[in-house]
C-alpha cells in the first residue's frame, strides 16, 4: 500500500485547450508588491523550461522587460512556431497559498508576429522545481509542498539569464 501525505496547499485544475490549467497570482511591479487580486490562468506545463506571462497580463501588471531577447520553439502549445521573448524578473508568484519571490519569466516580444498566437501564460519548470506536487486527477486537484532541495535546470544558464528564486514561504 502506498501512502501519500496530503498538503493543505492545493488548487483545482481544469482541462482546457488540451492542457491542464491552473490559476496563480502574480505580484504587481508596483507598490505594494503583493499578489494580484485577479489570478492569472496558467497552463501547468511540466515540459516548459521557463514560465511565460502573456502580453496582456504583462501590460496590466506593468512589467517592463530586461534587455535580453531569445527565440524559443513552441512545442506543445503551438507546434512548429518560434517566438521571440523578452525576460523579466517579476516580484513574485503565489500558487496554492505558497509564494515564490523574484521569478524570471518570459514575455512574448510585441514586435514578433507570432506574439498574437500566444494568448495564455505558462507555469513552467523554473517555478515548479521549487515545489513537490501530487496530482489527484479523480478530484482535479494538485497538492503542493515546498521542495527543500530545488535543483535549477542547467539549460537556463545557457541563455545568459539566472533563473532563481530567493525564497519560498507559506502565506
Amino acid at each position: 500500500m502506498t501512502s501519500c501525505i496530503i498538503s493543505k496547499h492545493f488548487i483545482k485544475f481544469e482541462r482546457k485547450h488540451d492542457h491542464l490549467v491552473v490559476w496563480a497570482s502574480l505580484f504587481a511591479n508596483k507598490l505594494p508588491k503583493c499578489p494580484s487580486k485577479d489570478p492569472t490562468e496558467f497552463i501547468f506545463d511540466t515540459g516548459a523550461m521557463i514560465s511565460m506571462v502573456d502580453v496582456k497580463t504583462a501590460k496590466k501588471l506593468n512589467y517592463s522587460t530586461l534587455p535580453i531577447k531569445r527565440t524559443v520553439k513552441l512545442g506543445g502549445i503551438v507546434p512548429g512556431y518560434s517566438l521571440t521573448v523578452d525576460y523579466k524578473v517579476i516580484p513574485g508568484v503565489e500558487i496554492a497559498g505558497l509564494r515564490l519571490s523574484k521569478v524570471t519569466v518570459a514575455i512574448p516580444n510585441q514586435n514578433d508576429p507570432n506574439a498574437e498566437i500566444f494568448e495564455r501564460s505558462i507555469l513552467g519548470q523554473n517555478v515548479l522545481e521549487y515545489f513537490n506536487y501530487y496530482m489527484d486527477t479523480g478530484n482535479d486537484l494538485i497538492y503542493f509542498h515546498t521542495n527543500p532541495n530545488p535543483k535549477p535546470i542547467s539549460e537556463y544558464a545557457k541563455c545568459g539569464v539566472v533563473f532563481s528564486a530567493d525564497e519560498v514561504y507559506p502565506e
